[in-house]
């Protein structure tokens, strides 16, 4: 199975933010991974293909004329590249960075750090996840910097 574009999983991450957004109101209160812990049904600190799909079926509301079953799997090959039968926190992350809203709402310090939710809370959030679940994704991060000059 040939794993999905980068714009079918840029597309799929907005998705997912606009309902997290939709689910959260407060943006201080949105993170990704309490998302992942979400779809994490049994609490390995990683997701299946069977948890995602639930996700992307039943909460996402995305039917199958909207994303095919071999879209959906397509996606998945795309996110478990290793072919582990799972992907971690790191995984997802990366794949959630795809879909970012732009900085409506964020604060000037945040506008200008680049840092939409605070080190401390992702930390605390990553912490509370099964030992091994947390992993660098293989491809660098992109780190994004805005600067108001007055």
């Amino acid at each position: 199975m040939a794993p999905a574009s980068a714009e079918t999983l840029a597309a799929l991450a907005t998705r997912f933010h606009q309902v997290l957004a939709q689910q959260v109101t407060d943006p201080s209160k949105r993170s990704w991974i309490k998302l992942f812990k979400h779809m994490d049904e049994n609490g390995t600190g990683t997701i299946t293909f069977t948890e995602l799909a639930s996700m992307i079926r039943d909460e996402l509301h995305l039917s199958p004329q909207e994303l095919g079953e071999k879209a959906l799997q397509e996606v998945w090959a795309a996110l478990d590249d290793k072919k582990n039968g799972f992907i971690t926190a790191g995984i997802f992350g990366q794949f959630m960075r795809r879909g970012e809203p732009e900085a409506e709402s964020v604060s000037k310090e945040q506008q200008i750090t680049g840092i939409r939710w605070r080190p401390d809370q992702l930390r605390e959030e990553a912490e509370e996840l099964p030992r091994g679940a947390v992993e660098e994704a293989d491809a660098p991060y992109e780190t994004h910097f805005t600067v108001e000059v007055a």
